[in-house]
Order: structure tokens, then C-alpha cells, then sequence
């Protein structure tokens, strides 16, 4: 499932990108997971929680090429829809610790609460350290 946020900044860094060569590529890769890992890390812990698993199902998977690397953050596995689902509506009140608790909705990128957006706030949280991140990958291998 691809998304339709766009990122301030994101159409240079992929200009730079697409010049760089392989040993550049390497840093930019490792610094691409190393940044996943940490959105990965943080939606974890504003993923809604009940029983922990939906929290507990968050993947990060390293894909595409050494020129076009990929990361993807994936929750639910076969629960996927039941992910979406809590990710996508705002409406809900959701399970903020286990069994019993809740919170109330709270898309701001800055709220530590759990609830829907758990992945989302994250990333928009840390996208200016995660661009400034790739930036100097990019000039670390050069």
C-alpha cells in the first residue's frame, strides 16, 4: 500500500540519489534502516494496545535496490486489516495499556498517546532528522 504523502525536501534527495554511486549508496542504505528502525521503534510504542500484539507485529522490511533501497514498516501480518483499521480511524478510543485502558483519539505528530496514526506520527515527527540523516549519508560516502 503506497500513501500519498509527500515530503518537503524528498524530490532533491532523490535527484542526489539517483548520481550517487554504490559505495555512497551502502552509507545511504544503512542510514535509511537505521532511521526505519527508529520510526519502526517509536510507532511501536503509540501502536494502540490490548493484548500487545498489534504493537508486537510491527516489521521492517529492507527491499529494492542499491540505487532505489526501500524500507518498509508493515503491522498486523495476517492481521493486517485489523491494523489499518485501528492505524485509519481517528474516531476510535483506543486500548492505551493493558486490558481496560483507553485513550482518547490524537493525531498530533507530537502526542506520545496511543492511538490511530501510531505510524504515521512518527514519521512526520522525524522526517526533518531523517532527511538531514540521509543528506550527510550521502556526503559521508562521496
Amino acid at each position: 500500500m503506497t500513501s500519498g504523502i509527500h515530503f518537503e525536501g524528498l524530490d532533491d534527495l532523490e535527484k542526489r540519489l539517483a548520481t550517487a554511486d554504490s559505495r555512497v549508496m551502502l552509507e545511504v542504505k544503512k542510514q535509511l534502516f537505521a532511521d526505519a528502525t527508529e520510526v519502526l521503534n517509536q510507532s511501536r510504542a503509540l501502536a494502540p494496545f490490548d493484548t500487545g500484539a498489534l504493537a508486537g507485529s510491527g516489521s521492517l522490511h529492507m527491499g529494492g535496490s542499491l540505487k532505489n533501497p526501500v524500507a518498509e514498516i508493515t503491522y498486523g501480518g495476517p492481521a493486517a486489516p485489523y491494523a489499518l483499521v485501528q492505524h485509519e480511524n481517528v474516531d476510535f478510543y483506543h486500548p492505551s495499556r493493558k486490558r481496560g485502558g483507553t485513550s482518547a483519539p490524537s493525531t498530533s505528530p507530537n502526542s506520545k498517546e496511543r492511538g490511530a496514526k501510531y505510524l504515521t506520527r512518527p514519521l512526520f515527527r522525524l522526517w526533518p532528522k531523517i532527511q538531514k540523516n540521509l543528506a550527510e549519508a550521502l556526503e559521508k560516502g562521496m
